[in-house]
């Protein structure tokens, strides 16, 4: 009937710039962007990529949205 996801966000210490975003999902792609920011960027299955604020001035809040199965 229904089902759960379970995000599982860590930063490790002393970590600079930039984040790592890494999509452990099969079959699915992550969407993602920063809040208030129209430039998407998608990540597909079982990929990484390393991120940093698109831009400074907007909340430094990511956006993310999963697609796929």
């Amino acid at each position: 009937e229904g089902s759960s996801l379970v995000v599982h966000f860590h930063k490790p210490p002393n970590v600079n710039l930039p984040y790592r975003i890494e999509n452990c999902l099969r079959g699915a792609s992550v969407t993602y962007y920063q809040k208030d920011s129209s430039e998407a960027e998608v990540l597909g299955s079982e990929c990484s990529v390393d991120y940093v604020w698109d831009d400074l001035t907007l909340p430094h809040k990511l956006v993310v949205l999963i697609t796929g199965n």
